[in-house]
Parts: structure tokens; sequence; C-alpha cells
């Protein structure tokens, strides 16, 4: 599973260790854990990767990315799981949220009627009901003569 990440914000995960029974084992010493983690160039990276202990057997490691694209993060443990845990991380300058709430926003003002005032020079948008107002700005150094289009029905 790829988890969605934004450059320089903490990344969180969570991983379970279990014995050769499937029990959680829980309490060990966090020093026993190896973490090798790939930046998008396929480098090592140095950034520190945080590990602790949270219950039952789960563990959750946190590091914070200092560059966009597909990073690569491996946990090992000599008894457990010697040939690591794995799990990819692709971080963006903006999280999907952040575009979705952009995209959101154009919608918003798009579908609903806006208007350029007269007197204050501002431009005010509206939801879909041509009622509600959602966003107003000042238009600087609005010249009249040129900005001939002032309303959208």
């Amino acid at each position: 599973m790829i988890l969605i990440c934004q450059i320089y914000q903490t990344v969180e995960d969570i991983f379970s260790v279990i014995d050769a029974y499937g029990s959680p084992v829980s309490g060990i010493p966090i020093c026993e854990f190896k973490t090798k983690l790939y930046e998008p160039l396929g480098y090592i990276n140095t950034i520190p990767v945080k590990i602790t202990e949270l219950s039952d057997g789960n563990y959750k490691i946190s590091f914070a990315p200092d560059k966009t694209g597909l990073w690569y993060l491996m946990v090992i443990h000599d008894k457990y799981f010697s040939s690591g845990k794995a799990n990819v991380y692709q971080v963006f300058q903006e999280t999907f949220n952040a575009v979705s709430e952009t995209l959101d926003n154009i919608k918003l003002t798009a579908l609903g009627r806006w208007r350029v005032t007269a007197n204050s020079n501002e431009i005010i948008f509206y939801k879909e009901d041509n009622q509600t107002e959602i966003a107003r700005f000042k238009l600087e150094n609005c010249n009249r003569r040129v900005l001939r289009l002032t309303s959208k029905i």
C-alpha cells in the first residue's frame, strides 16, 4: 500500500511484530530495530526515523521527508523479520486533500454567479444558489473602461 504524504510533514505508519506462533511481541528494545530510508532518487537518506512502541506488538514509525517523490522505508529486526518490513510513501508538495479543496473552491466559483461592484471595485463570488456569498476580492488598479464584463448570471 502506498501512503500519500506531504513534504516536510511528519509521516506516521504502524507495523506489527509477531512471533512464529502468530502472537504479538511487545517490549522489544527500540535499539534492536534497524531502518533504511530511501529517497526518490534511490539514495539512502539520513533523515531520522523514529520508532515508538504502541501496544500489543504494534510499533509506530515516523519521519519527515524533505523531497517530493516516492520514498521507500524498510524496518529490520534480526529475530522477527530479518528480511525487513517495508512500505512506500508518495510525497507531494501538497496533499490530495489540499488539491481536492482547491478544486472544490474552483467548482464553487465557476458554478455560481459573480459580479464586479461599480463603487468598490470588488469581485464577489456566490454559490450555485446565486445568493450565498463565498468570496470577495478587491480589484486593485481597476479601470472600468478596460473591465467591461461586470457580471456572470
